[in-house]
Formats: structure tokens, C-alpha cells, sequence
């Protein structure tokens, strides 16, 4: 192995020393994440680590190829391993227990040296205990939001909407890397502002005239923290809200407390809540509520059951078991 070749490859050595010495705990976060790399890396911890990953699943990325849902088929057959998903996430972080690594490497084949045609990559060990990366990993794992079938099921069907053709695996991750340059708003945060879903292609449009000057300005924040791309057909963009919805920690957090039959006041309290203990509770409880409602209605269509049985909402998500 040529000097050249083993610089190519430092980035993947350390992170396969990394994760093989791990003995309590594993946490890998990177914005792109190929199954075959995934895979190889999780063989090299031990089976009774735990393990978080954390990463984003950007439909149009998704479609493009750079990442793979097919990760989550070997998180769910690995024993105390979680994926969570954060569509502001820019870092390349890992850590197995009080050591850690950051620097520029997704987890794929050409960022860690593992193909042929390798990325100039970094990855520099850092103190775990160091304030500002507990700091980090705590802030990301709040902000971040759980993974399951449906979730997955969702993000692959708004990908496959974009009927994006996807560019040569050489190139691939550097056009996604490129459309992604403008971060979004923190994903964990974000709860809808526009009142109307319904107006939110419209104002994408720019078929706006008719709305309000607050309505325009509620649409504009929401499609920033979405960070939803241009050019999209009505069925494109419906998809690609609904699976960056899912991927909102305030949202996925009501998602799962839908998983039970909650009336309109008991929903609104605990959206409340959520946002209050990150520090942006909203004025109006009832009308935030209100609000994510009907986005979730309209934008996560069959997703939940909705009435009105004796003047008082009920909505609950339908689950397989339900529905058999």
C-alpha cells in the first residue's frame, strides 16, 4: 500500500479502531449513510454494545442514492441499536464510549477510503468529555426524531415521487452535498406556522396574492425550516413535507402519543409542553395544536383516524394492528 493510498484510507482505519475498541456505548452520526460501509462497521463492534445512529433522509438524497434505508433493516435486526433521523444534520461525529471523531466523513465507502476512488477526507480525535461535544450529542439527540417501518415507508415513497435519475455513484454525494448547502432551521424545534396547509403550494408557487401578510410570512418560515427544493409537482411536494414532518422531534413526539386516542385538549397540552422545554412555547396552545393538526391531516393522508364525538376532536394514528 502506496503513502497516497493509506492517506486515502486513515479516515476508515480510525473509525474501524474506533468502533472494534468500543465497551460500553456507540454513537455514530454522518449526514449520508451507505448500507455496505454501515454494515461492515457495525460487524466490528461487539454484540452487546448499544448503539445510536443518528442521521437525515432528505427525499431528494435519498433519491439521488447518496444514503440508504436499507440501514434500518440492519438496525432492526441488531439488538439495542436505535437510528434517529435529523434533517439539519450537517456533523460527522463518532464516538465509542470516552473517545471520539469528527471531521468531514460520511459513513460511505469513498469518504472512509474504502473504494477505489476515495474522497480527501478528515477525521481527528477529540476529548468525549470535552464541553462542547457533550453539549453537542445531547442538543442532537433532543432534537432528533425515532425511525420505524412507517417512517421509512413514507420517506421511500416521497423519493420515489421525485422520479429524480440518479447521477454516476462518483458524483452523487458531492450534487446532494451541493443542494444541501443552505442549513435548514433546527428540525427539532419546528412545529407549522401556516394555518392553512392547504395555501403552502400555492405560496410555493408563487400564486400567493390572495393570502395575508402573516399567511406569507408563516409559509415562508415553514418552507425554510422544511428546506424544500425547487421545481416540485403538487404530488412531489406533498410527499417531501410529509417525510420532513416525520423527521421534526416535536413532531414525531406527537406522532407516537397519537399511537392512543387523544382528545383535542390532552394533545394540546402535551404539544405545549414539548415546545416549552425547548424554550419556544407558543402563545396560543390550542391554536398550535390546532395548526399541526390539520398539517398532519393534510400532508400524512391515511396516517390517522379524526372526529368529532360530542363537540370534542379525537385523533389517533392507525397502526397495523388496527387495520387487521
Amino acid at each position: 500500500m502506496n503513502e497516497d493510498t493509506a492517506a486515502w484510507r486513515q479516515c476508515g482505519l480510525r473509525l474501524e479502531n474506533l468502533v472494534r475498541h468500543a465497551q460500553q456505548e456507540l454513537v455514530l452520526v454522518a449526514p449520508f449513510i451507505k448500507a455496505v460501509p454501515f454494515r461492515r462497521l457495525l460487524a466490528l463492534a461487539a454484540d452487546s454494545i448499544p448503539v445510536t445512529v443518528v442521521t437525515r433522509w432528505k427525499p431528494e438524497e435519498v433519491a439521488l442514492g447518496v444514503s440508504d434505508l436499507e440501514i434500518w433493516e440492519t438496525v432492526k435486526e441488531r439488538a439495542s441499536t436505535e437510528l434517529r433521523l435529523c434533517s439539519a444534520l450537517h456533523a460527522k461525529y463518532y464516538r465509542a464510549d470516552q473517545s471520539c471523531l469528527v471531521g468531514s466523513s460520511n459513513l460511505t465507502a469513498r469518504a472512509l477510503g474504502w473504494a477505489s476512488s476515495s474522497n480527501t477526507e478528515l477525521l481527528l480525535p477529540i476529548p468525549a468529555a470535552n464541553e462542547h461535544i457533550v453539549g453537542f450529542e445531547s442538543q442532537l439527540l433532543e432534537s432528533s426524531s425515532p425511525v420505524d417501518d412507517s417512517v421509512v415507508d413514507f420517506i421511500r415513497d416521497a423519493a420515489a415521487q421525485l422520479q429524480i435519475s440518479r447521477p454516476s455513484p462518483s458524483s452523487a454525494e458531492e450534487l446532494a452535498e451541493e443542494a444541501s448547502a443552505t442549513p435548514a432551521c433546527r428540525a427539532g424545534d419546528w412545529v407549522p406556522l401556516l394555518r392553512h396547509p392547504e395555501e403552502l403550494y400555492s405560496f410555493y408557487e408563487g400564486d400567493c396574492d390572495s393570502m395575508t401578510g402573516p399567511a406569507r410570512a408563516a409559509a415562508a418560515t415553514d418552507l425554510t425550516a422544511l428546506d424544500v427544493p425547487r421545481g416540485l409537482s403538487g404530488a412531489q411536494f406533498g410527499g417531501y413535507v410529509g417525510a420532513q414532518m416525520l423527521q421534526s422531534a416535536v413532531v414525531a413526539a406527537v406522532d407516537a402519543y397519537l399511537v392512543e386516542s387523544q382528545r383535542f385538549g390532552a394533545v394540546a397540552d402535551f404539544l405545549f409542553d414539548q415546545l416549552n422545554k425547548r424554550g419556544v412555547a407558543p402563545t396560543d396552545r390550542d391554536a398550535a395544536w390546532q395548526t399541526l393538526m390539520r398539517w398532519l391531516l393534510f400532508f400524512l393522508p391515511g396516517r390517522y383516524v379524526h372526529s368529532v364525538p360530542h363537540y370534542s376532536e379525537i385523533m389517533v394514528r392507525r397502526t397495523e394492528e388496527a387495520d387487521t
